[in-house]
């Protein structure tokens, strides 16, 4: 199968409240731990439960969609897929599961700090243009993998 026919597909969750963005602290991947906004893969061919994997994780019970807020697309590379992240807002209603310290709304500007240390630009530029009031929603932002395996950016429009 060629890479072109290759395609991972991704939901993130923004969850804004009371002036907070949910983060969850992820300790997986190649920047070790970090916070990000909750994202969850979809199957193949279909966009992903989104409120059963944000409920499972955090115990908020998704209400509403509120709108895409951006779209990213990361074009394949020579090892890898091409990936698609659609951020969606969301609407949510509960606490957070007490038990997990890995989700917690933060109030946005300590948001902003913390995801600037995100390991993958392709999820931190959107998410950050999108907290700073730079980005208008439903943006769409196109990254390719250079030869020494970073990202960049190819095109950005909306």
């Amino acid at each position: 199968m060629s890479h072109f026919a290759e395609r991972r597909r991704f939901a993130a969750a923004i969850c804004e409240r009371d002036g907070g963005l949910l983060l969850v602290r992820r300790d997986d991947g190649p920047g070790g731990a970090h916070w990000t906004l909750p994202l969850y893969e979809a199957p193949a061919k279909s966009f992903p439960a989104l409120d059963e994997e944000l409920r499972r994780e955090t115990g908020l019970e998704m209400l509403d969609w509120a709108g895409v807020r951006f779209f990213v697309q990361v074009l394949p590379g020579e090892q890898a897929p091409e990936s698609i992240i659609f951020a969606v807002g969301v609407d949510t209603a509960g606490e957070l599961d007490e038990a997990s310290e890995a989700c917690r709304f933060v109030p946005q500007a300590e948001a902003i700090e913390l995801l600037r240390d995100h390991p993958d630009r392709s999820v931190s530029e959107p998410t950050l243009c999108y907290l700073n009031g730079e980005c208008s929603n439903e943006m769409v932002w196109a990254y390719r993998p250079t030869d020494d395996g970073e990202l960049e950016l190819v095109a950005r429009m909306g």
